[in-house]
């Protein structure tokens, strides 16, 4: 019952409504370029700092300047007069006498110490010099070009060329400074002909760049609300082949539950993610989801459809202080999704090759496992693109069944002047034949024995999923920027009946959505100590839902189309960002949603952040409240009878809502070692929309009421500590999500949960720790072993009891005692769950790698879900990876 009057959020777009919208921000672009930037460049100074200079060149053309404040240092005032002279003159004359050179890509200028020729360092008493060679590496083993390698004490050296390549002649017991942009310094004291150098990433934690609540990228040090930020390195590294499975001690405050079958999370989907806590029941606690900025249809839902290999990162967005600008739909949280994206002047090419087998107690024979794919990513001066899929064949830990999954995925980038348009696709397909439940093999009672239980091999299913969308982002001149997206996603879920003489054959369902955002940001005062940054757009989505159920007749078979839901949303939104001194930072922000189920809201947020130095230790602290809300379905606001249920009239149903308070404090040293974040929230969901069934002598009545408020609370602990080749990571999170108001408002009525309960489902703690460490240099001159142990803790919660429920179906009992007890009278406690999974990788040279996965090692099949579903055993895998990396010049 459940499963059929779940809330699809599906969407289908408007297309006038979308040509409208078009023509007038096209219009916009085309009035804003006649306002851009300077092709010319003019300043005059005497004895001026370069920063002024390029603060100039900067305000006149909108090009950004990067550089090492390090480098900087070395250079010396100019006196300069610049009149007419082009952006590439102005930079000449500006470092003609100084030890600076420049790069230009995309629209940004990257100032680097000027390459030098090999040179000859004479000493007083100098041994025979002597040539030396060697290459200068990444963290993964990647060349770094224009790395700057110079002699200590001098102002002689050079620098790398494409492949990371040097030489420079010396004599010995001299000391090399090898350098580059965003990059830590390391000195090398030269005792022999050939370096193999690695350089780290001198990590700044307050200048990344994450997009969490804010819609547009802004710098950390300015997020009021908390973001946890998921790399493909760490996706790699985690033994799962679904993305809803790294929501388990990964990212704090954030929970899912294996439902144990493989196949059973793509008949039912996968809405067990869980962020804070619980956002709603059934299907209105599903956390909405973004695709490159593109609504996804059915949201957590389908969440496992999407390819992990094509994920660059992730970001959870949790609470409403910190999902308002994301409308309806999100007052649970938001979890931000960002494909690969080739970059420019550059060719790489991943191909993974893996196998392995699950230890299974339900199988004599160990089932196989076997996953393929590839990554292609190629970019020229202004074009770049990017292809990648995936082909992975399945056999379940459980009996009979079995999974072919595909994917394919690309996109192309085009980058010219002020202008920037990605487009891009991907298409998921995985045709599965559900497993057998093993766990009533052994029992006796005919029930259990018959079709649908002991499923046949005709039985099958599919799930796809396809997307495609557009991000344009214009820069109409230095502080004025402007962004379009754009997209469609649909996904569809079939499951042909398993029962054969059942009068249902096929049940499936399909989810789209259609979706135009348009939002653009304004910067004012650069250059002084109080700066803002203005936010404002609007989002239009179409959602549509739909059920298609074949029937079989006497003497034919009949379709049913049912329409499950129907969301149009418009969305209006502002926020400003005002700063004082980049040390303190404001938010504020609201989002003004329009919905014909529901009518009009208006959702605030706020939020304040600041960060100081004590020592070496950056502190964070910060605060911010805000409301989301989740809009009531179009179903329950129609109340059509279906399959023989009747719906009672709904239509003051209100949509429900989340509201509450953010508070937490981070921390970090200056070169990112070490990082601490711990969090507090408080919030209060009310108005829930609660669906409940009685019987009465004409059928089933469903009714859908605004009822029960939930109290979401907790803390969140989380740190990562970095110790030369050793590496640590853990979270722990306390979840309170406790029923405050009877459910229907009858405190007779013996709901699943009473007032003061932690909600069904929802864990009071989980927790997540990583250890790694990385072996150099094992048998050959640049291979390397990395391993890592990691460990997930959930601590139990309280599920329904499914077995027993099952049994009593048997004998004829279940409904009486539903009538007698009520739907609580079925629930259980589930034990916690604790998993160790183990990734090893050992890179043979710097384009191969071979790895090894093993998941829940110890082997615990425990349900997490219900308790006839035992979860997956121990898993194995092996595999290679074959990487290609150039930088390319294509002399466009």
């Amino acid at each position: 019952m459940q499963l059929f009057v779940r809330t699809q959020i599906v969407r289908t777009i408007n297309l006038g409504f979308m040509k409208r919208s078009l023509l007038l921000i096209t219009a916009a672009f085309i009035l804003s370029s006649s306002k851009g930037y300077s092709q010319t460049i003019n300043f005059s100074g005497t004895n001026v700092q370069l920063t002024k200079v390029f603060f100039a060149i900067k305000s006149q053309t909108g090009y950004v300047f990067f550089y090492d404040a390090a480098v900087l240092r070395e250079s010396k005032p100019v006196t300069i007069d610049l009149k007419n002279v082009s952006l590439e003159e102005a930079l000449n004359q500006t470092l003609q006498h100084q030890p600076l050179g420049w790069l230009i890509e995309n629209k940004t200028i990257t100032i680097i110490r000027k390459p030098l020729p090999v040179v000859h360092v004479q000493e007083a008493n100098p041994d025979p010099p002597f040539t030396v060679t060697g290459t200068v590496m990444d963290e993964e083993n990647k060349p770094i070009a224009g790395a700057s390698v110079m002699v200590k004490g001098t102002g002689q050296g050079t620098s790398t060329n494409e492949n990371g390549v040097f030489a420079i002649a010396v004599n010995k017991g001299t000391e090399l400074i090898f350098s580059s942009v965003s990059y830590a310094e390391k000195q090398v004291k030269v005792d022999g002909k050939r370096l193999a150098i690695q350089l780290h990433l001198d990590h700044k934690p307050m200048e990344k760049f994450i997009v969490g609540g804010n819609l547009m990228t802004i710098k950390r040090r300015a997020a009021v609300s908390p973001i946890d930020v998921i790399d493909s390195k760490t996706l790699e590294s985690l033994p799962y082949q679904t993305i809803e499975q790294i929501f388990r001690g990964t990212v704090p405050g954030t929970n899912n539950i294996q439902p144990g079958h493989e196949t059973y999370q793509y008949s039912y989907g996968s809405g067990t993610v869980s962020i804070r806590g619980s956002a709603g029941f059934g299907g209105y606690g599903f956390v909405k989801v973004f695709v490159d900025g593109i609504p996804y249809a059915g949201d957590s839902y389908y969440i496992n459809a999407l390819d992990k290999n094509n994920i660059d990162h992730i970001e959870v967005v949790k609470g409403p202080s910190a999902s308002t600008l994301y409308g309806s739909g999100s007052n649970g949280g938001v979890i931000l999704v960002y494909t690969k994206k080739a970059s420019l002047n550059s060719t790489n090419i991943d191909l993974t090759t893996s196998a392995g087998w699950y230890d299974s107690k339900w199988q004599e024979e160990k089932p196989f496992r076997q996953i393929h794919s590839f990554n292609v990513k190629q970019g020229f001066k202004k074009i770049s693109y990017f292809i990648g899929g995936d082909i992975n064949t399945n056999e379940t830990h459980m009996p009979d069944g079995k999974q072919n999954r595909y994917s394919v995925s690309g996109g192309v980038t085009y980058t010219a002047n002020n202008l920037k348009i990605i487009v891009s696709g991907q298409h998921f397909e995985n045709n599965y034949i559900p497993e057998r439940n093993a766990f009533y093999d052994t029992s006796s009672n005919p029930y259990f024995k018959r079709a649908g239980w002991q499923l046949p091999d005709t039985a099958q299913g599919i799930l796809k999923s396809n997307m495609i969308g557009a991000n344009i982002t214009y820069r109409a001149n230095g502080w004025w920027t402007h962004n379009l997206v754009v997209g469609w996603n649909d996904n569809f879920k079939g499951l042909e009946s398993y029962v054969r003489t059942a009068p249902y054959l096929n049940r499936d369902v399909k989810d789209k959505v259609g979706s135009l955002r348009y939002y653009n940001s304004i910067s004012f005062g650069a250059g002084s100590e109080i700066k803002a940054t203005l936010l404002t757009g609007f989002e239009y989505s179409n959602a549509y839902s739909t059920g298609y159920t074949v029937r079989r007749t006497t003497t034919a078979y009949n379709v049913t189309v049912d329409t499950f839901d129907i969301q149009k949303n418009t969305g209006v939104f502002a926020q400003l960002n005002p700063s004082y001194k980049n040390k303190i930072f404001l938010t504020l922000a609201g989002r003004y949603e329009f919905n014909k189920n529901f009518g009009s809201y208006f959702n605030p947020r706020i939020g304040a952040t600041t960060n100081f130095l004590i020592g070496k230790l950056i502190l964070k602290p910060r605060i911010a409240w805000g409301r989301g809300i989740t809009g009531v379905s179009w179903f329950y606001k129609h109340y059509p009878t279906v399959q023989g249920l009747t719906y009672s009239p709904t239509d003051e149903l209100k949509p429900q809502q989340q509201e509450g308070w953010d508070y937490g404090l981070e921390g970090y040293l200056a070169n990112d070692r070490l990082s601490i974040e711990v969090s507090g929230y408080n919030a209060i969901l009310k108005d829930a929309i609660y669906i409940y069934s009685q019987s009465s002598p004409g059928g089933i009545i469903v009714n859908t009421i605004n009822a029960g408020k939930i109290e979401n609370s907790g803390w969140e602990f989380s740190a990562k500590y970095r110790l030369k080749n050793l590496d640590f990571s853990g979270s722990y999170s306390i979840m309170n999500s406790i029923l405050q108001e009877p459910l229907n408002g009858d405190s007779s009525f013996k709901d699943r949960t009473y007032p003061g309960e932690q909600m069904l489902f929802i864990p009071k703690n989980a927790g997540g720790l990583t250890i790694g460490y990385g072996f150099p240099k094992l048998f050959g001159h640049s291979d390397r072993l990395y391993t890592s142990v990691n460990m997930t803790y959930t601590s139990g919660s309280t599920a329904i009891d499914q077995a027993r429920s099952n049994y009593d179906r048997s004998k004829n009992l279940y409904q009486a005692n539903i009538n007698r007890y009520g739907e609580r009278y079925y629930n259980t406690q589930l034990p916690s769950i604790t998993r160790f999974n183990l990734n090893l990788e050992y890179t043979m040279r710097r384009d191969l790698r071979f790895f090894m996965q093993l998941s829940n090692i110890t082997n615990n099949t425990d349900p997490e879900y219900f308790n006839d579903f035992p979860s997956i055993g121990r898993g194995w895998m092996f595999g290679l990876k074959y990487n290609f990396s150039k930088t390319v010049d294509t002399g466009q």
